[in-house]
């Protein structure tokens, strides 16, 4: 079981609402998958507005060979997280998740998994927040766009290739 000795913060976001940080020292936070950080009693963080391959999910890479899209997805999240990050929490969603927008420095984590294409703008929540880098991704044919993948809702539900 991770312990992250992760400081919690508590800042006036307006008037009397209040927004719960999470500041994550280097090597503290950890990737679970590429869209999920391990938290202190064993709680997940979801980063919002992304969809990462699942864990054990295959993709094929541009000469069509298999390869685990799934575990390079977490170890580029891992990544950036190694030097640290502080991550905001959002409104749970209809799963009750905690969802969360990481930065590492100024840098917003969520968006830079969808620009490497790690990971994809989530059609359901709010990918309209980094739709525009994911057609960036398409375009340079950067990670899981390089080859082909099965959205990670199909592989979820069962589906494979």
């Amino acid at each position: 079981m991770l312990v992250p000795t992760a400081l919690i913060s508590f800042f006036a976001a307006s008037g009397d609402a209040f927004a719960q940080t999470y500041s994550f020292a280097p090597g503290e936070a950890k990737a679970v998958t590429g869209g999920a950080i391990a938290q202190a009693g064993d709680h997940e963080l979801h980063l919002s507005g992304i969809e990462a391959p699942e864990l054990d999910q295959i993709c094929k890479d541009e000469a069509g060979k298999r390869y685990p899209c799934g575990l390079r997805s977490r170890d580029a999240l891992a990544a950036l997280l190694a030097r640290g990050a502080t991550c905001t929490v959002e409104p749970r969603d209809r799963f009750k998740r905690n969802v969360v927008t990481c930065y590492a420095g100024t840098t917003d984590i969520n968006a830079e998994m969808v620009r490497r294409g790690q990971a994809l703008a989530h059609r359901d929540f709010d990918g309209r927040r980094y739709s525009a880098d994911e057609a960036r991704a398409k375009r340079s044919k950067l990670g899981l766009h390089a080859g082909s993948f099965m959205e990670p809702d199909r592989w979820r539900s069962g589906e494979r290739w």
